[in-house]
């Protein structure tokens, strides 16, 4: 009898040990995992840590104080549309397909501009969908038209028609009035205010409907973006930079605080929105790139006739050549010539020239880097690519030019932005489990979507070319939680070459321009 009582009392306890072990860990890591992913387009370190240093934004830095923080390294190019896409697919744009804000149709010139219905990778929230996870998603570029989510969906820019941006349907009706962004934005000489006022106003309403959302909703991923950021940063920065060669003193007393003050309002907002983060919830602010100033711009079309690769090209037979830093596209044209037949040696002599090229004023080096597609992109939809991208380094700009125009580089004229994208954006992961402190590992775009399904305890498929940041958590974190992996299909349906547009829908995308 004492040995069996005994044997009972060794089962009792080991139970009693499970239990207790399970209840410490949810209390440590939350018994129902959430992740909500805060996006700030734009968001560059170069600004936010003066503020925060001040004591200008004291919620972002009470994030970085509790949580792990550094670079996050956008793709090639650091462009919105194939950045936020590569985010939320966790594959690279050679294999979902969007690789900046416009195409050229089949067999043709004409570019219209991407909508989700280019894309040909399951975003995660359709992946959470099918597993039977709750989902709200809000104003991530690249996602009109909404997709049928288990939860709700508000769409981002751009838009073939400003109406069909919700799901369900009828959630467009309840969030009016809703300000919806638009390509094409320029700032106007003596509308300066007007725009700011939009901007701000863009920011206070999505984050009022965000608060409201995450309280009355049901979640386990909330992904929402503020893109006011990346206007403000666009337009405004010649007003706080006294460097930059547009700068103006008269409007600087008026615009010079532009940015600094909807980055004040944004962190308020932020504190808002972890203030009613529910307990146990992994919070992710990340952003899709960094930012910096467009001092001088280079002549594209004067460097084509300077370089000798216009001479090139009359003894050329390829069809279009297109390079591209993702907005600003040139392209090129050959002749026939009996003999031509290696393109890869007219691209290895464009990027040849184009990586050794230097400001003639200063002397920098005016690309950080200079690649042919298949180097960075890859996948079926590779060819959707341009020939060569190209990414500036700072403080530099491809503009179109024109032969016209003498100079090779200038100041920057083709564009109302006066400061431009950098590869360098940020990250900030706060919640049980995350390491403290600067993360010098850093991390890419394309991990995002495996990081948020580790962080809910679902399997990464293996089909991913994004990791998932386990170097963001401690030990035995990691240890109590390790990586699963799946081998569903992420893939969706479609080919290289459909044109998923309807002629009416085409029309109205034409030519419509990203940057002015």
């Amino acid at each position: 009898m004492s040995l069996m009582r005994g044997k009972r009392f060794l089962c009792m306890s080991g139970i009693i040990f499970l239990l207790v072990t399970a209840l410490i860990s949810c209390a440590r890591y939350g018994s129902r995992p959430r992740v909500f992913v805060l996006g700030l387009d734009g968001a560059t370190w170069d600004l936010l840590e003066p503020w925060m240093k001040e004591g200008s934004l004291p919620n972002i830095q009470q994030l970085v104080n509790d949580g792990a923080y550094g670079t996050l390294r956008s793709i090639v190019p650091p462009l919105s549309a194939p950045a936020w896409t590569t985010a939320f697919t966790g594959v690279n744009p050679g294999k979902h397909g969007i690789f900046d804000f416009s195409r050229r149709l089949p067999g043709s010139l004409v570019s219209v501009n991407e909508t989700a219905r280019s894309r040909r990778a399951k975003p995660v929230w359709m992946i959470l969908s099918e597993r039977k996870k709750k989902v709200g998603v809000m104003n991530i570029p690249l996602t009109w038209p909404p997709d049928e989510v288990n939860g709700f969906m508000i769409s981002g820019f751009p838009y073939i028609e400003y109406r069909g941006y919700t799901y369900p349907k009828e959630l467009e009706e309840k969030i009016q009035p809703y300000p919806l962004e638009r390509l094409g934005e320029e700032l106007v000489e003596g509308w300066e205010n007007e725009k700011l006022k939009d901007i701000d106003n863009q920011r206070d309403v999505l984050g009022k409907l965000v608060l409201e959302s995450m309280k009355k909703e049901k979640w386990d991923l909330f992904w929402v973006v503020f893109t006011g950021s990346d206007r403000v940063q666009h337009f405004y920065w010649k007003f706080m930079d006294k460097n930059h060669p547009l700068h103006d003193p008269a409007k600087a007393k008026l615009y010079g605080n532009a940015i600094k003050n909807y980055w004040i309002a944004m962190d308020s907002i932020v504190g808002q929105i972890v203030s009613e983060l529910p307990p146990g919830t992994m919070l992710m602010v990340i952003s899709d790139h960094g930012f910096g100033p467009i001092y001088r711009e280079i002549n594209l079309s004067r460097w084509l006739q300077v370089s000798g690769i216009s001479d090139w090209l009359s003894h050329a037979t390829m069809g279009p050549v297109i390079i591209t830093n993702g907005v600003t596209k040139s392209v090129l044209w050959g002749a026939h010539k009996e003999g031509w037949k290696d393109y890869e040696e007219f691209k290895n002599l464009y990027k040849e020239k184009l990586s050794s090229f230097k400001d003639p004023e200063t002397g920098k080096q005016f690309f950080s880097g200079v690649y042919k597609r298949e180097e960075v992109f890859g996948g079926k939809y590779v060819e959707r690519a341009a020939d060569i991208i190209v990414v500036e380094n700072d403080p530099f700009f491809m503009g179109p030019g024109s032969e016209k125009e003498k100079n090779l580089v200038q100041p920057i004229l083709s564009t109302s932005f006066s400061a431009w994208h950098r590869p360098n954006g940020i990250f900030i992961f706060n919640g049980r489990g995350i390491r403290r402190g600067h993360i010098s590992e850093g991390g890419n775009l394309v991990d995002i979507t495996p990081t948020i399904l580790y962080f809910l305890n679902e399997g990464v498929p293996g089909s991913m070319d994004g990791k998932v940041l386990t170097w963001t958590v401690t030990p035995d974190y990691l240890k109590d939680n390790p990586v699963k992996t799946s081998k569903e299909e992420i893939e969706e349906s479609g080919s290289a070459e459909e044109d998923t547009l309807t002629a009416e829908e085409a029309e109205k995308l034409k030519s419509i321009p990203y940057l002015k």
